[in-house]
């Protein structure tokens, strides 16, 4: 799905999420808070990591606690839960297209942050089996670390809530969906597209391609 590409308008920097865009890392989130709920006798369903994902840490385990009737209480669902994550973030692989479009916007003196609602501590482990490639980055934003920046997403000040942090911006977003989300729940993006494999530079006006993929 891409709007028509005439209005579409001409792309100087390009901000990226993290989680689920550049890396995998939701899938290992994912199966550390499942293995910590099967203590209990309890399963993170789709629908409940669709509601908890993008939202601010407390928050979203407060949400699944109440929500799966956990007998735990947030912080200790935190604390369980980090401890699993610390082995296994680094193991997190990129998702289908990243390196190719991160390289090919380099290569075109392109600037990139990345913004992500992860702690800058996490963040590290998350990208430390590609530092060559998040180099590239001019910078990288942690927003629980950002003192300014009080509000998580949908908030601008900062899936779906990324993508709602970028229109509330006033930027134009590219949507990247988990093949869970409910289409109808579609945010009103600029266009959404299966993965970065299937993202045209030329609809934002930059130079396309020339790897014939």
């Amino acid at each position: 799905m891409i709007a028509n590409e005439k209005f579409l308008q001409p792309v100087t920097h390009v901000i990226f999420d993290l989680d689920g865009l550049l890396l995998d890392t939701e899938t290992v989130h994912g199966e550390c808070i499942n293995e910590v709920m099967g203590r209990f006798g309890k399963q993170l369903t789709c629908d409940l990591a669709v509601q908890i994902r993008g939202r601010p840490q407390k928050e979203g385990f407060q949400l699944l606690v109440e929500k799966a009737n956990l007998p735990i209480s947030a912080d200790e669902l935190i604390q369980l839960t980090d401890e699993k994550e610390r082995k296994r973030f680094p193991e997190s692989k990129l998702m289908p297209g990243a390196e190719r479009l991160v390289k090919h916007l380099h290569q075109h003196s392109i600037p990139m942050a990345v913004c992500t609602s992860e702690k800058g501590e996490y963040y590290k482990l998350k990208i430390s089996k590609y530092p060559e490639l998040f180099k590239l980055m001019h910078h990288a934003t942690c927003i629980p670390e950002e003192k300014e920046i009080s509000r998580g997403k949908p908030h601008p000040d900062d899936s779906v809530s990324g993508a709602l942090s970028g229109i509330a911006a006033g930027m134009q977003v590219v949507l990247v969906p988990d093949e869970s989300l409910d289409k109808s729940k579609y945010p009103n993006v600029t266009c959404a597209i299966k993965s970065l494999f299937d993202f045209k530079p030329e609809w934002f006006h930059l130079p396309p391609f020339d790897d014939g993929i």
